[in-house]
C-alpha cells in the first residue's frame, strides 16, 4: 500500500496537507499503541532478563546442582523423576526443566537472603538490582523503570498457595482463592485462562504493577494429595504459614514430591503366576497357505487368516481364558505377531506355533513390556533384534489389561492396605474422619489423573477406576 506524503492532501477529504491533519493523529495513537504494548510487556521483558542473568551466573550463586531437589526427595526419588520424564515428549520435558529453573531461581533471588559467592556474602537481588557489585558475579542487566518496578514487585511477592476457581479466556484472566486465607483476587494470565482448569491448585507468586490487574507469575500445579499434605504440614510447622521463607520451603518440597511416580507392586500372571512380561514376537509370512494349514489343525488354537488365531485354555465350562494369540500385524500385509503376556508363555507359545509352521514362518525379532513400564508409562521396549521398533499392543487390548491389573491386583485391597500418605492409616479407617475421607477422595482423583496421562501417553483410552468410587460411597454410606 503506497505511504501519503507529508505533504500531500490528506486522505480524509479535509483538503488540508496530511501532516497539519491525520497524520499527527496518527503519530499519536501509534504512539499511545507503543507505551501501551511497552507497559504490557514489561514483565516478560522483566523475566527474561532476570533469567538470563541467573542462567550466566547460576553456578556462582551455588544452584544448578539440585541440591534442594535432593534433599526434598532424595537422590532415588529424584532418579525416579527423571526416568518418568524420559518417556515425556521434548516439549513437556523442556516445560518441567524450566518449571525446576524457575523455581530454583526464586528460591536463590528472593528466599534466600543472603549466598556465599567465594569468600564474600551478599544479596543476590542486590547485585541484579545494581545497587552492588561482587567479584564473580556480573552486573545486573540494564532495566528501564517499568522493569525495576516489576522486578522490585515480584521479589516482594511471597509464594503462596491458590485454588482456581473461575477462567476467563476471554479477558484472558483467572480467579485465585488463597487456601490459607480465603480471600480471592483476579490475576492476568492468558495461556493460564485457556489451558488450566478450575478446581485445580497452584503455588504462585502474584505480582502487582502500577494501574494494573496483578499479574500471575510461573505457576506450580499440586495434585490433590499434594494439596493436603502441604496444608497439613503448613499448619502443623510452627510459624510456617507467617514465615515467607518457611511457607516458600514447605510449598517447593512438596510440589516436587508430588511429582514422584507411583510405586507399584509386583505383578503377576494370573494363569501361570510368573511375572507379567508382555512378549512380543513379529514374524514374516512366507507361505499363507501352509500357515493357515498348520494353525488350523492345532487342537487348541481358534481362528483364522482373516482374523488372526487365539491359543484357548482347556475349559470345562463354555468360558475359555486366552493364553496367547496370533495377530495380524496392522502395519505390514505379510507379518504376524505372536503376544503373550509373560515369558514362559510366550516360550511355550512360540515353540508351538514355529513347530508347526515351520518355513512358513520367519522370525524378526522379540520385545516386551514390563508391568512397571505398562503402569507408569516410561516404556522402554526390550527387544532381540538391533532394529528400533514399537511394541505392537493393540490399544483396546492394553486397555483391557491395565483394567484388569487395577482391578485384581493393583487396587484389589486399597481400601485395607495402611498407606503411609495416609499416616499408615489404611483408606478404610482414615474415612472415618472428614478430614480422612477427603484425603482419600483425593487420593483416588490423584489415580484416575495418573491413569488418563498414562493412557494419553501409550494412545489408549484410559482404564476405569470407577470400582474404587464406588466402594467410596459404599464405605462412605455405612459410616
Amino acid at each position: 500500500m503506497q505511504q501519503t506524503g507529508r505533504n500531500a492532501p490528506c486522505p480524509c477529504g479535509s483538503k488540508k496537507k496530511y501532516k497539519k491533519c491525520c497524520w499527527q493523529k496518527e503519530q499519536q495513537i501509534a504512539a499511545e499503541e507503543a507505551r501501551v504494548n511497552h507497559a504490557e510487556t514489561a514483565l516478560d521483558r522483566t523475566l527474561e532478563k532476570v533469567c538470563g542473568w541467573y542462567d550466566s551466573n547460576v553456578e556462582a550463586l551455588g544452584g544448578g546442582e539440585a541440591s534442594w531437589f535432593l534433599e526434598a526427595v532424595g537422590e532415588q526419588g529424584f532418579e525416579a523423576i527423571c526416568l518418568s520424564m524420559a518417556n515425556e515428549s521434548d516439549e513437556d520435558r523442556d516445560y518441567f526443566g524450566q518449571l525446576l529453573f524457575m523455581m530454583e531461581l526464586e528460591k536463590r533471588l528472593f528466599d534466600d537472603a543472603e549466598v556465599a559467592v567465594g569468600t564474600t556474602t551478599i544479596g543476590p537481588l542486590d547485585v541484579l538490582l545494581r545497587k552492588t557489585r561482587c567479584p564473580g558475579l556480573t552486573r545486573g542487566p540494564e532495566l528501564d523503570r517499568l522493569e525495576r518496578s516489576w522486578l522490585e514487585a515480584w521479589s516482594r511477592s511471597p509464594l503462596r498457595l491458590y485454588d482456581i476457581v473461575a477462567t476467563d479466556p476471554d479477558l484472558g484472566s483467572l480467579t485465585f482463592e488463597d487456601l490459607m486465607s480465603r480471600e480471592r483476587l483476579q490475576v492476568v494470565d492468558k495461556i493460564g485462562s485457556e489451558n488450566l482448569p478450575v478446581g485445580l491448585t497452584v503455588a504462585a507468586r502474584v505480582i502487582s504493577g502500577d494501574d494494573q490487574l496483578p499479574r500471575a507469575g510461573n505457576l506450580w500445579g499440586l495434585t490433590p494429595i499434594g494439596r493436603d499434605e502441604t496444608l497439613s504440614q503448613l499448619r502443623s510447622s510452627k510459624g510456617a504459614a507467617g514465615d515467607p521463607r518457611v511457607f516458600a520451603s514447605v510449598v517447593r518440597n512438596n510440589w516436587l514430591r508430588s511429582c514422584l511416580p507411583m510405586d507399584m507392586p509386583d505383578i503377576v500372571n494370573m494363569g501361570s503366576g510368573d511375572p507379567l512380561l508382555l512378549t512380543t514376537v513379529h514374524y514374516q509370512v512366507r507361505d499363507w497357505d501352509a500357515l493357515s494349514a498348520a494353525m488350523d489343525g492345532l487342537e487348541e488354537w481358534a481362528g483364522s487368516r482373516e482374523d488372526g488365531w487365539v491359543w484357548l485354555e482347556p475349559s470345562d465350562t463354555a468360558l475359555q481364558r486366552s493364553l496367547s494369540s496370533l495377530n495380524l500385524s496392522e502395519d505390514y500385509a505379510d507379518r504376524v505377531e505372536l503376544f503373550s503376556r509373560s515369558s514362559s508363555m510366550a516360550e511355550r507359545a512360540r515353540s508351538i506355533v514355529e513347530s508347526a509352521a515351520g518355513k512358513a514362518l520367519g522370525r524378526l525379532h522379540t520385545e516386551s513390556l514390563g508391568a512397571d513400564e505398562l503402569l507408569t508409562g516410561v516404556s522402554a521396549p526390550r527387544s532381540s533384534a538391533h532394529e528400533e521398533s514399537e511394541t505392537q499392543i493393540p490399544a483396546e487390548e492394553m486397555t483391557e489389561m491395565v483394567q484388569a491389573l487395577y482391578e485384581e491386583r493393583l487396587y484389589a485391597e486399597f481400601f485395607d492396605t495402611p498407606l503411609p500418605v495416609l499416616d499408615g492409616q489404611a483408606p478404610k479407617d482414615a474415612m472415618k474422619t472428614r478430614n480422612g475421607a477427603q484425603k482419600v477422595a483425593h487420593l483416588i482423583d490423584d489415580y484416575k489423573a495418573n491413569e488418563r496421562r498414562m493412557a494419553a501417553s501409550q494412545d489408549r483410552e484410559p482404564a476405569s477406576l470407577a470400582f474404587l468410587e464406588e466402594k467410596f460411597r459404599e464405605l462412605s454410606h455405612d459410616g
